[in-house]
């Protein structure tokens, strides 16, 4: 029963990535990636531009493809017409160099360049999807496991990332992996490698892998040495890539350039251009999961303190601290809401409330010793 519910579940799953990949979701970051998988035999920017536009008006349907060049929206219409500004703008995605590279695969296969930019969110998608199976089912074995596992692979956030033009999904999926290697099987090199391939998806991914891996180093203190060391070459590889790349600095600290911090404050400075978009961002949250996960991590953490003497942390509740610190310090830095950002904080906080009800509920325990968190 259980292999056939299991392959139940990965029809599903699979099912799910073959809509989202029929009917992406066209974001405008579909040219600037397809930009980039071209900008390898040919960089210079007219022709680059040319080849890039031409191949979206012959695979995006026309109507989704005159809202990506929309002549009204000044930044859609002025890349459209500009090709050395839609050329300076590569430069703000080529920080995803990995993503990149799937891409150029995809195309090198023979997929359309348009699928091609969504062919790495769908696969990524089920083999997340897989690996929650794998991690629930240390906690939930059986017929409630797979429920939960495919109750979570419909979240609104997983299936708008499946069909989009972007890293989000491949990154969440290494960071989640990682994770899943250093926290529940402790295999610390497998661990740092995703985490590795989670930060060169998304270079900004580095704040939640280092607080991992701060994690790890700190409070288990397995293989600390190995950890710093990991933690050094990242640092120094992302600076190097940065300044190969020209990426201005501030972009990456912030994840806003001084432009965008300053939009529409007439040039007041960049710390009233910051609370501005701050305050947005604020408003923003009742449009978001963010609120809720942070609410049932708060409650987890509560739940998991209360029945321990004199209130000790467990490894999980360490783990829900670093994750709750990391989503402050990323949204103080970069203070606009999006769940595909935070796949794997979500993520992590929905397995560490899960295994929190099997640990207290009454007759809900597995039987087995508790697993690392």
């Amino acid at each position: 029963m259980r292999r056939f519910l299991t392959a139940a579940y990965v029809l599903f799953v699979a099912g799910i990535a073959l809509v989202v990949l029929s009917r992406p979701l066209y974001n405008w970051d579909i040219l600037p990636y397809m930009g980039l998988a071209l900008a390898f035999e040919n960089p210079e920017p007219i022709t680059l531009h040319a080849r890039t536009y031409a191949a979206a008006r012959a695979e995006i349907p026309p109507a989704k493809f005159a809202a990506l060049t929309d002549s009204m929206h000044a930044f859609r219409g002025k890349a459209a017409r500009d090709p050395f500004f839609f050329r300076e703008q590569l430069r703000l995605y080529a920080v995803k160099p990995l993503y990149v590279q799937a891409v150029r695969l995809c195309a090198a296969v023979g997929i359309p360049l348009t699928r091609a930019t969504v062919m790495p969110s769908a696969l990524s998608y089920v083999v997340l999807c897989l690996l929650l199976l794998v991690w629930i089912a240390r906690i939930m074995p059986g017929l409630s496991g797979i429920v939960v596992s495919g109750t979570l692979a419909v979240l609104p956030f997983l299936l708008e990332a499946a069909g989009s033009s972007t890293p989000d999904l491949l990154c969440g999926l290494l960071l989640l992996s990682g994770t899943y290697m250093l926290m529940e099987r402790e295999r610390v090199s497998m661990g740092l490698a995703l985490l590795t391939g989670g930060v060169l998806s998304r270079l900004d991914a580095v704040l939640f892998a280092v607080a991992i891996v701060g994690y790890v180093a700190a409070y288990r203190k397995a293989r600390r040495t190995t950890c710093v060391i990991w933690g050094a070459a990242m640092i120094a590889g992302i600076a190097g890539f940065m300044g190969l790349e020209r990426i201005d600095p501030g972009r990456f600290i912030t994840f806003l350039s001084s432009a965008e911090l300053t939009a529409g404050t007439a040039g007041a400075g960049l710390l009233s251009g910051y609370w501005v978009t701050l305050t947005n961002g604020l408003r923003s949250l009742t449009l978001s999961a963010l609120a809720p996960v942070v609410f049932v991590a708060v409650c987890t953490l509560y739940i998991r303190v209360s029945g321990k003497p004199a209130r000790r942390l467990d490894p999980s509740s360490v783990l829900l601290l670093v994750i709750l610190a990391h989503v402050f310090v990323r949204f103080l830095l970069h203070p606009v809401v999006e769940d595909r950002f935070l796949i794997a904080n979500y993520l992590v906080v929905a397995i560490l409330f899960l295994k929190t009800l099997v640990e207290v509920l009454p007759g809900r325990r597995t039987g087995e010793p508790p697993q690392p968190a």
